[in-house]
């Protein structure tokens, strides 16, 4: 049986983070098979909604051999697919695992370089042609490298995440226009006392619309 709290995280996903609709299409891509129970929730969610899903699977272990052995012609090729699946898809939801965060390593940094070039054409289109949202869905592996059990790793991703985002979102705006009117910021702390100015910057709120959980109210340069 299913988890009752993926499916609780399904319906954010498609309701509110993509406001999927009747008739839209949908690409689930499920990063390793961790991503398996929030992929087979948010499949049943889309149908539920009236939308037309389809999955794709992806694993890190599959694009290192590419990377190891393959040329930019093979990367290209690789991407082709999924350069026509942003293009015929209205929503993309991304399910991010990873059964090992190092299994790169090794790989000649110019061969990534080469891949990731290649897979942001891939991004571009995610970007220009659809409402996107992303999930990084934790698993064993994760919760090693935030020193927790996977229980407690899985309790931690499900409170960050199953919340009432519209909520979410109001609270966020608001803190994001206090901080639209602010033309200075100062850090102080022990041996810290820092000053900066941010005259004209634009404030954006991550609310959970493309990254899930959100939480970030950000400016740049």
């Amino acid at each position: 049986m299913l988890d009752s709290r993926w499916e609780q995280l399904a319906d954010i996903l498609v309701n509110y983070s993509t406001s999927t609709g009747p008739g839209e299409r949908v690409l689930i891509t499920m990063m390793e098979t961790d991503t398996w129970p929030l992929a087979r929730a948010v499949h049943s969610a889309v149908i539920k909604v009236g939308a037309h899903p389809h999955i794709e699977f992806q694993s890190t272990l599959l694009q290192r051999d590419l990377m190891q052995g393959g040329d930019p012609e093979q990367f290209d090729s690789a991407h082709e697919l999924q350069q026509k699946g942003m293009q015929w898809a209205d929503v993309y939801i991304g399910l991010r695992g990873a059964a090992n965060p190092h299994e790169l390593n090794g790989i000649k940094p110019e061969r990534i370089t080469a891949f990731r070039k290649s897979l942001g054409k891939v991004s571009a289109l995610r970007t220009e042609k659809t409402r996107w949202v992303l999930v990084r869905v934790p698993n064993a592996a994760f919760a090693q490298q935030a020193e927790l059990s996977t229980d407690e790793m899985m309790e931690f991703f499900f409170d960050a995440t199953l919340l009432d985002w519209q909520e979410e979102s109001k609270r966020y705006d608001a803190i994001r226009e206090f901080m639209q009117t602010t033309e200075e910021v100062r850090i102080v702390g022990t041996g810290t006392d820092l000053s900066f100015k941010t005259t004209g910057r634009k404030y954006l709120i991550d609310d959970g619309h493309i990254n899930m959980p959100g939480g970030e109210i950000y400016t740049a340069p």
